[in-house]
């Protein structure tokens, strides 16, 4: 049996206190008022919680983002700075994510260095205080990287399935969340072209990436609703007439 890691009071406190200071930092645009994206993103997220996956249809976002604002807004409201609280969150969960992250592949010194750049870097500030999704792909990023050097190159299979689960996540959370996937799997071939356990190394990259895939569009499949031949028919039916010259 694995011994558990214990985090002592100390450090949690100094945890704590991070995060406090990166809390004061992030809420001085807590209030500021919204520009145009954010504005569609509060409009689409206020829409009935079933709807919103293809009411993005037609835009072609990912809807993880906009179904957890809808959530958030129903308990705490829509305005600038209810709905900026969420992106707070989401910055704030990335500190002990980044000290679990440097402390897992490379010891406390690393995971205390990473923790302290999450709360003070100006562009996850700058995203904490948006109603937008970067936040949360920056967490979701952060996690689904570590699990997959955990995986894949520190070879511990208990990371496989958190590493798919994260990398769904992360795809329904933002487009660019696939150049990511992308460069693990280009990291996961080089591993594998060096491995002296090749054929184990490529069960567990089919597995995992085998997962990610039916999980992903077994989730697409269930969120995004097939266009009815009434709905295309009223489409057609409200195309303007040609004028005729």
């Amino acid at each position: 049996m694995r011994a558990r890691v214990s985090i002592p009071p100390a450090l949690l406190a100094a945890l704590g206190l991070l995060m406090a200071g990166s809390l004061l930092l992030r809420m001085s645009g807590l209030e500021s008022g919204y520009w145009i994206d954010e504005g569609i993103a509060v409009g689409i997220a206020s829409h009935d919680f079933a709807d919103i996956p293809s009411t993005l249809s037609m835009d072609g976002s990912p809807p993880l983002y906009y179904l957890l604002l809808h959530v958030w807004i129903s308990i705490f409201g829509n305005g600038e700075g209810e709905t900026h609280g969420l992106s707070v969150a989401f910055a704030l969960l990335t500190i002990p994510a980044a000290l679990w992250a440097g402390r897992s592949l490379s010891g406390w010194r690393a995971g205390w260095m990473a923790a302290i750049v999450a709360a003070l870097h100006p562009f996850l500030t700058y995203y904490a205080q948006e109603t937008r999704m970067y936040a949360l792909a920056t967490l979701l990023s952060l996690l689904a990287v570590t699990c997959f050097i955990r995986a894949f190159v520190l070879r511990d299979r208990r990371f496989l399935a958190p590493f798919a689960i994260l990398a769904v996540l992360l795809a329904f959370t933002h487009n660019w969340g696939l150049f990511i996937l992308f460069a693990t799997g280009v990291v996961f071939l080089v591993q594998l072209a060096r491995s002296h356990e090749r054929r184990r190394l490529l069960l567990d990259g089919l597995m995992a990436y085998g997962a990610l895939v039916v999980l992903f569009r077994r989730t697409e499949a269930e969120s995004l609703p097939p266009v009815t031949a009434t709905e295309t028919e009223v489409e057609l039916e409200s195309e303007p007439e040609p004028i005729l010259g």
